[in-house]
């Protein structure tokens, strides 16, 4: 495909967006790496876009589950990071850096390649008194962040901010970010119904009772965000996580997480699962809008469905079984998306790991999505497309879908769509079909 001229407008304006979003940096990494290899006008036509030699095909598979937790050393990690390529982005959670002495030939070994802090992140990193561990390599990150500073920069570390890309992809960014939060916080919305109804706050056996639907690892999680909520609300395990699962198929580079927070670990499975339903979603009302090939219920929505939604053009639409045999694309480019969770504790030392092919496609979603407020396709005007309704699908999937007006509720910065609320408290994922690579 041919380069856009480089004095088109569009072209100009996103650069100028580009720099606006920098925020004063004078030297931004994430942009550097971003466009260090790539032309602008990969934000005009996504498939011009450069991928690195670290993807490849993938087609639609079922998602494995994550591996159990498994003896593992220092050691062995450090051997296996050195077999990572050197275009691997690495993103480090804050108790990754903070809770264990980790040996000094491990930090050295991870230099080697690009590793990527978030905001909230070093936020947490440079607030009030920090352990005294790791200090070689938390002195690296001091200086790496000087040097972005004053507009030299590091060669392996970078810092990631949310601004640092163009407007959709940022607020899409966000609505993702809120998704997971109210996982965190959905205990607390749960508390403030009950004491309004009985004049008093639940005893924890009675707001565990109301939390049910969100099966035990939702209801840990939920029960954490309760015991803090006297604290300031804080989204730097989700920030992280959405942050770096959008580089992986934003720039086709292998992108890994590292952490030792069951809840960093948790979010990064719900995401995937997010993002693909509404990649699916997307596709499958391309099919309808165009062909009108699905048969439509006449009925109107049932009572465990229809609260879901507002309006009075509200429909459902029944798929076929093979849908999306018939709308995905038979190959995608790719690139591996992983997160590492290492034990709290190293006497011993536990690992567990989950992985992902992250598609190229999903850049298309995730736009379209910040453009529209979180709609999943812009043919059905106002009205947005779901492949999965709660109450409609009777246990199945794959066999209805609704062309239905959102309720939009607004929270954790953003605003968000109360079916996506439910799909990201569903505790089983039944939808869930993701990417693997092809063998």
């Amino acid at each position: 495909m041919s380069e856009q001229p480089k004095d088109d407008e569009l072209l100009k304006r996103l650069d100028a967006e580009r720099r606006k979003n920098a925020k004063e940096r004078k030297y931004n990494p994430t942009n550097r790496h971003v466009f260090e290899q790539t032309p602008l006008h990969q934000y005009i036509n996504s498939s011009s876009r450069h991928w690195s030699d670290g993807s490849y095909t993938i087609k639609p598979l079922q998602l494995g589950q994550p591996t159990p937790s498994m003896p593992w050393s220092y050691d062995a990690f450090e051997q296996r990071l050195k077999k990572f390529g050197t275009n691997c982005r690495i993103f480090l959670d804050t108790g990754f850096l903070t809770s264990h002495e980790i040996p000094e030939s491990f930090w050295k070994a991870l230099t080697d390649k690009k590793i990527f802090i978030t905001e909230g992140v070093w936020n947490e990193l440079i607030a009030g008194d920090t352990p005294k561990i790791n200090i070689p390599f938390r002195n690296r990150l001091t200086q790496a962040r000087h040097k972005e500073d004053i507009g030299e920069g590091d060669p392996c570390i970078s810092f990631a901010y949310l601004d640092d890309w163009p407007e959709d992809i940022r607020t899409a960014a966000k609505q993702y970010i809120g998704l997971l939060g109210y996982r965190k916080y959905v205990a607390i919305e749960q508390a403030v119904q009950f004491e309004r109804q009985h004049g008093r706050p639940p005893s924890i056996e009675e707001l565990q009772a109301l939390c049910t639907f969100l099966g035990k690892r939702g209801w840990r999680m939920a029960y954490k965000g309760y015991k803090e909520r006297d604290k300031p609300r804080s989204l730097t395990d989700e920030e992280l996580i959405t942050t770096a699962y959008f580089h992986s198929f934003l720039y086709g580079s292998p992108t890994l997480i590292f952490t030792r927070d069951n809840d960093v670990f948790d979010h990064f499975r719900k995401l995937h699962y997010l993002i693909d339903t509404h990649y699916r979603s997307m596709l499958v009302a391309a099919v309808y809008a165009t062909s009108k090939r699905l048969l439509t219920w006449d009925m109107v929505m049932n009572e465990g469905t229809s609260r879901y939604f507002c309006g009075h053009h509200n429909q459902y639409v029944r798929m076929p079984i093979d849908i999306f045999k018939r709308v995905l694309p038979r190959s995608l480019r790719g690139a591996h998306c992983g997160c590492l969770l290492l034990s709290t504790s190293d006497s011993p030392l536990m690992m567990s790991a989950q992985d992902v092919a992250v598609a190229d496609g999903f850049e298309g979603i995730v736009r379209l999505r910040g453009q529209l407020n979180g709609l999943n396709t812009d043919l059905l005007g106002k009205r947005n497309f779901h492949i999965f309704l709660p109450g409609a699908n009777s246990g199945t999937t794959g066999h209805c879908c609704g062309i239905v007006e959102d309720i939009i509720l607004t929270g954790l910065n953003t605003q968000l769509r109360l079916l996506d609320i439910t799909l990201a408290l569903r505790t089983d994922d039944a939808f869930e079909i993701g990417y693997t690579p092809i063998k």
